[in-house]
């Protein structure tokens, strides 16, 4: 259906201004990422990497929702670049937070199985440190360089583009309703059988609606944030259940190997730590079912009018801005 123009304002008027929002938070966007690869190139920082994953694949959303605005080639480089330098960030974040995990599991543990868990410790710390230094080589301030230049020339049509369509946000609406239904059918078929690569399929696509609602509360502050609140919760909660899920696999092929190796009391030691990562996985499963079942009968309610919700929003300091990453105690895949 045909959008009705705003009354009082010429459609040149909004169009400009919407460029001028566009440009502002993809800005944003970009120094937040340079900003994360900056920390990851002086390895001083256990978030620097988390961030880097988080920022990276907050701005090529962006790219890709606005791309009826831009220059669709450099916004396929970049995004190619930057999808490359997630690929080989993933598995060292992937060992940081099973670190961060055995650690919290790790002050229960008795002396025999502290031993027994203190081989692959020093592997995974190894592994981590030279991970780190391989990413800082593919975060030199020249790789980065490319990377914004890219995005300098992808932006130069956008104010062309913004104000001679004559909608410039209809492929994003489009776009973003696709990845909406995606990930509200992924959710929906989590079942009790649900394997755990459908859990972690579900929480990528979660991931991915979440950064682009972000990108149209950045556009349109008025909008209910409450969803975006809701897609990390389950995010976070997806996140919990994988880490459980992989560390309980590590500590299995640890345990073997040991047994493998003729240290059978050593394999055994492991048990109980095994048992709480187990109890832990199911804990995390309990809660986000009952996440996800409190969102469906939230759904079943009316939605607030449009005034009630953003009155809502500024009653409560407004929907939440994008800003240098923080993030909480679940950090994979923020």
């Amino acid at each position: 259906m045909k959008r009705e123009p705003e009354k009082g304002r010429a459609p040149g008027s909004r169009h400009r201004d919407l460029a001028f929002r566009l440009e502002a938070d993809l800005a944003h966007r970009e120094s937040l990422f340079a900003a994360a690869a900056r920390r990851v190139r002086e390895r001083d920082d256990p978030e620097a990497i988390h961030d880097l994953r988080v920022t990276s694949r907050r701005l090529s959303e962006a790219i890709q929702l606005w791309g009826a605005t831009l220059d669709a080639r450099h916004v396929r480089r970049v995004r190619r670049r930057l999808r490359q330098l997630r690929r080989e960030a993933g598995p060292v974040r992937e060992m940081e937070s099973t670190l961060e995990l055995l650690r919290v599991y790790e002050k229960s543990l008795g002396n025999e199985a502290r031993a027994s868990l203190e081989p692959y410790l020093r592997r995974l710390r190894r592994q981590i440190k030279a991970g780190r230094r391989r990413l800082a080589r593919l975060t030199t301030s020249k790789q980065v360089g490319k990377i914004l230049e890219g995005l300098a020339r992808a932006r130069l049509p956008l104010r062309t583009r913004t104000e001679k369509l004559p909608d410039p946000l209809q492929d994003a609406r489009r776009r973003m309703a696709r990845t909406r239904r995606a990930s509200e059918r992924l959710l929906t078929a989590l079942g009790p059988l649900a394997t755990e690569e459908a859990f972690h399929d579900a929480r990528i696509a979660i991931k991915k609606d979440r950064y682009a609602a972000e990108c149209w509360i950045e556009l349109e502050p008025s909008r209910d944030a409450e969803r975006v609140t809701r897609l990390q919760a389950l995010q976070r909660a997806l996140g919990t259940l994988r880490d459980h899920a992989v560390l309980e696999k590590i500590l299995e092929e640890h345990a073997l190997d040991l047994a493998a190796h003729g240290h059978l009391s050593r394999a055994q030691a492991l048990g109980p730590l095994r048992e709480a990562v187990q109890r832990g996985r199911t804990e995390a499963r309990t809660a986000f079912r009952r996440l996800a079942a409190s969102g469906r009968r939230s759904k079943d309610r009316p939605e607030p009018a449009p005034a009630r919700a953003a009155t809502k929003a500024a009653s409560a300091g407004g929907p939440p801005r994008l800003r240098a990453v923080h993030p909480p105690a679940r950090r994979p895949g923020s």
